[in-house]
C-alpha cells in the first residue's frame, strides 16, 4: 500500500507493531519494510533501501 503522507505511514507502522498485534516475525518484518521503503519515498531518500 502506498501512502500519501509520513504520518499515515508512521501510524500503520505503530499499529503494526502495537504490543496487541499478534504476526509471523516474517510477515511483520515484510509489512515493516514495505511501510518504510514507502517513508523513505515519501521523504525523497529512496536510496536509503536501494542501496541494499
Amino acid at each position: 500500500m502506498n501512502y500519501e503522507n509520513v504520518k499515515d505511514a508512521l501510524k500503520e507502522l505503530v499499529a503494526l507493531n502495537s504490543p496487541g498485534t499478534t504476526f509471523e516475525l516474517k510477515d511483520l518484518q515484510e509489512s515493516n519494510y514495505e511501510l518504510l521503503a514507502n517513508v523513505c519515498d515519501l521523504l525523497g531518500m529512496s536510496e536509503i533501501y536501494l542501496d541494499d
